[in-house]
């Protein structure tokens, strides 16, 4: 009992800290908590986290374990253990920070990627990656970002990695023209990526040039023929434009999930193609096969009220919105959900 009330201790030290951003006491209460109560699978991926910072090669451990406890982490335990093993191969201590930070923002831990950028620069402040990487964490955290973003364009201008870091702030920012020619520029210094021409098919939609999109998004596919996120991309720009959907956009769609049948995205997106063409059947069962396979992939919960409201399926619309409304912490889907029952139930 004793133990348990001093793991429980520990675990609300550990969440004080973490809020104070004091990620050394975070991390020194955390490794307490675990030496106490070894069963939190939390505790040990969040003090996995820590350790990708103050001691990656202590890492592992700690996030595998967190793994085995409860397998919901497994998909960000894979992405940080892949990013731990090529830090460690590279010989640059500046450069595995940025690695190490990029791992973190892809499981949506901005704050710490904003410290593993920040241990990148003090180790070397000539690396215009590092700065660039620490100008998006800024705007990831609601920020500006464009002090750092400015010091990495002076410190490597025809680094692609800055220019596509660039093009990100310009489209938040709703300067297109600018997006458009940042990635014009990382695609001309790293013409084999083909992100950047997903970007520059972005850029153009934006500015309302759908057939020069269209050829980007092609190009990317072109570039990437295995890869079935660019697919993926050139469906929803059809869809989402009423451009080609028949023709391009829903073979796109079929393809991206023959590469990756597992994957919600790509099925969300075929789904939304079924629904725009309107065979409501299909997209029907698409939807409920990408919910299926993630519960909280809350743009297919989303896509398949939708879908219900087309068939006249009103009471399953409404249920399905109010999971959304209720259910997404994040509130970005919130919204559109509670938008939409305003709009159909008010």
């Amino acid at each position: 009992m004793k133990e348990n009330q001093s793991a429980t201790l520990y675990r609300l030290l550990a969440s004080a800290y973490r809020s104070q951003k004091r990620w050394e006491a975070e991390k020194n209460a955390l490794e307490n908590q675990i030496q106490l109560d070894s069963q939190d699978a939390y505790a040990q991926y969040r003090l996995g986290i820590l350790l990708m910072i103050f001691s990656p090669a202590e890492a592992y451990d700690k996030l595998n374990r967190a793994s085995t406890l409860n397998v919901e982490t497994d998909s960000a335990v894979d992405t940080l253990i892949t990013a731990l093993n090529i830090a460690d191969t590279q010989s640059n201590e500046s450069d595995k920070y940025v690695t190490i930070g990029r791992a973190l923002g892809l499981v949506q831990e901005w704050e710490l990627a904003f410290v593993a950028f920040q241990k990148s620069i003090e180790l070397n402040e000539e690396n215009a990656e590092a700065w660039a990487w620490l100008g998006e964490a800024k705007q990831q955290q609601g920020q500006d970002g464009s002090v750092e973003l400015n010091q990495a364009l002076r410190l490597n201008h025809t680094s692609a990695t800055v220019r596509g870091l660039r093009a990100l702030y310009w489209n938040r920012q709703e300067k297109y023209a600018q997006m458009l020619a940042e990635y014009s520029l990382a695609n001309e210094f790293e013409p084999t990526n083909p992100a950047w021409l997903a970007g520059i098919g972005e850029a153009h939609a934006k500015l309302g040039d759908l057939i020069s999109a269209l050829q980007a998004y092609q190009q990317a596919v072109e570039l990437a023929p295995d890869e079935a996120t660019y697919w993926r991309v050139l469906a929803m720009f059809c869809a989402e434009n009423n451009f080609y959907i028949e023709e391009i956009g829903l073979p796109a769609a079929e393809q991206a999930v023959s590469l990756s049948s597992n994957d919600p995205t790509n099925l969300d997106a075929l789904g939304y193609t079924y629904f725009l063409s309107g065979r409501y059947s299909n997209a029907e069962l698409t939807f409920l096969r990408a919910i299926e396979l993630s519960p909280q992939y809350f743009p297919a919960h989303l896509h398949l009220a939708m879908n219900y409201l087309a068939q006249g399926n009103r009471a399953e619309a409404y249920n399905t919105l109010v999971f959304v409304r209720d259910a997404d912490i994040s509130g970005v889907y919130r919204e559109l959900a509670q938008n939409l029952l305003n709009q159909y139930f008010p």
